[in-house]
């Protein structure tokens, strides 16, 4: 078998989801909440009908202690052998084994590198959106070679509003903060036109009390993460 070369994943192919929300404990409002980059199974059944051929792959599942696992076999037409690789799934919220089925299957086709590239999304924090309603989607993404994500835009689905970007933000030094929160905002990548926006202002009339907000909420999310 050659040496299987997978497409890196289109904008098109990428799927938006909300990963944690962060809620003040008093009043259960929705203080940010991070997005996560998928890929569909139905986008794993695309990529390797046209790489491999419909023809020449498969997939099975079977179950191990409990868990739901997938394998995906490729054949290997110089050897004359089905090649295997297998991941195990997470149950979805929804229709729980469907949905461990079809997780269990897009982890198996990350071990033959379908769009591993999203393992190098960059962490993405959102403010003043309702999660449960409000629909995001990839606008712009460049991919390098090693599949590593080097630019990325996210824009809210209904308006195309850009709410996420990689691309250089405009120097904190216009900013009237202090030097150490200016450090802060550096540090923890705040995104200062979101800050703006959540406290109905503008860059230029931000104070330090608000961004410090936001700076800390990033924080205990950090933290709070490294802990899990």
């Amino acid at each position: 078998m050659e040496k299987l070369e997978f497409p890196k994943l289109k904008k098109e192919q990428i799927e938006c989801r909300v990963g944690n929300v962060s809620k003040e404990e008093k009043t259960g409002k929705v203080i940010g909440f991070s997005l996560l980059l998928y890929k569909t199974a139905r986008v794993d059944d695309e990529i390797l009908d046209s790489v491999v051929g419909a023809f020449n792959w498969q997939r099975k599942h079977y179950e191990l202690k409990g868990n739901i696992y997938c394998s995906v076999g490729i054949y290997d037409s110089d050897r004359n052998i089905w090649v295997w690789k297998d991941d195990c799934g997470k149950e979805s919220n929804t229709e729980a084994e469907k949905g461990e089925s079809s997780d269990s299957f897009k982890r198996a086709c990350f071990q033959w590198g379908i769009g591993r590239e999203l393992y190098s999304c960059p962490f993405i924090w959102l403010k003043g959106y309702d999660p449960k309603t409000t629909r995001f989607e990839v606008s712009k993404i460049e991919i390098s070679d090693e599949r590593v994500i080097t630019k990325l835009e996210i824009v809210e689905s209904k308006t195309k509003t850009v709410v996420f970007t990689t691309e250089k933000k405009e120097p904190v030094k216009k900013v009237g903060l202090s030097e150490e929160v200016k450090k802060l905002v550096q540090q923890y990548e705040i995104r200062l036109d979101r800050v703006a926006k959540y406290h109905s202002t503008t860059i230029e009339n931000l104070t330090d009390e608000q961004v410090l907000e936001s700076i800390n909420t990033k924080k205990k999310y950090l933290e709070g993460a490294k802990n899990d």
